[in-house]
C-alpha cells in the first residue's frame, strides 16, 4: 500500500511539473469559468485566485483571472495577471490570446495584433486567434490579410459559425456578394437562430437585387428577432401588411 501511495505521489508531482493541474485545482478553475460565463465576475475572480494559490504555476488560472478582471474593468490588473502566466509559461498561446483581447479593450490594435500573432505562432491552428486577427486587419482596411485570417479560422475549425459570419460580412463589405451568400448561409447552417447572420444575408440579397429572396429571409428572421426583421423589411422598401405578415 505504501509503495503504491509513493508511486501515486510521484505521478501527481510529475503531472504538476508538466503543467497538468491537480484535480482540486482543476475543479476550482472550472467553477471559475462557469461563473465567468454566467457574468458572476467577482465569484470568478475568487475561484481563479484560489486555483492559482493552490498551484502558483497554473498559467491557465492566471488567464481566467485576467479575463475576469477585463470584465470588471480592471484592465491594468488584467495585464499584470496575464504577465504572471507568461512568467510560468512564456509560449502559452491562450495567454497571448487573452492579452490580445485586453489590448483590444484598450483600443491598442497594434499591440493586440502582435499578441494574436504570437498566439498563432505557438499554436498555428488557434482558430479564435485567427478570427481576431481577421477582425483587426479588416478594421485597418488590410483586406487581403483579413480574408486570409478568416479563412484560416474556418480551415482549422470548419463549423466555426462566428468566423463564417465574419467572412460573410467582410465579403458583403467589399461587394463580393455570391461569396457573402455562401459564407452567411454556412454560418446559419451551424447557428440557425443567429439573427445577425440572417439580417446580413437579407441585406446581401437586396444588394444583389434579389428582393424576393430577401423577403423570405425576413420571414425566417421574424421568428428569431422581430425587431431586426422589421429593420430588414424597412431596408427592402416593402410596407408591412395590416395582417402582420411580411409577404
Amino acid at each position: 500500500m505504501r509503495r503504491g501511495s509513493t508511486a501515486m505521489r510521484r505521478e501527481a508531482r510529475s503531472r504538476t511539473l508538466q503543467g497538468d493541474p491537480p484535480l482540486r485545482t482543476k475543479e476550482i478553475y472550472d467553477r471559475g469559468m462557469e461563473f465567468l460565463a454566467q457574468g458572476k465576475y467577482d465569484d470568478a475572480i475568487r475561484e481563479f485566485k484560489s486555483a492559482t494559490k493552490l498551484m502558483p504555476s497554473f498559467a491557465k488560472g492566471y488567464c481566467g483571472l485576467g479575463l475576469a478582471y477585463v470584465k470588471t474593468g480592471e484592465i491594468e490588473a488584467a495585464i499584470m495577471t496575464i504577465n504572471q502566466a507568461f512568467s510560468y509559461k512564456p509560449d502559452y498561446p491562450e495567454a497571448h490570446y487573452a492579452l490580445g483581447h485586453i489590448y483590444m479593450e484598450k483600443a491598442e490594435d497594434d499591440k493586440a495584433i502582435e499578441s494574436f500573432l504570437k498566439a498563432v505562432t505557438f499554436d498555428p491552428k488557434y482558430a479564435e486567434a485567427h478570427l481576431a486577427l481577421g477582425q483587426l486587419y479588416e478594421k485597418k482596411v488590410k483586406f487581403d490579410a483579413a480574408k486570409n485570417s478568416y479563412k484560416k479560422a474556418i480551415k482549422y475549425k470548419p463549423r466555426y459559425w462566428e468566423a463564417q459570419y465574419a467572412l460573410g460580412k467582410f465579403y458583403l463589405r467589399i461587394s463580393k456578394l455570391d461569396e457573402a451568400v455562401t459564407a452567411l448561409k454556412t454560418a446559419i447552417k451551424y447557428k440557425g437562430d443567429y439573427a445577425d447572420a440572417h439580417y446580413a444575408l437579407g441585406l446581401t440579397y437586396l444588394k444583389k437585387g434579389e428582393k424576393d429572396s430577401a423577403l423570405k429571409v425576413c420571414e425566417t428572421l421574424k421568428k428569431n428577432d422581430p425587431d431586426m426583421a422589421e429593420k430588414l423589411l424597412a431596408e427592402s422598401g416593402k410596407p408591412q401588411q395590416s395582417s402582420g405578415n411580411f409577404l
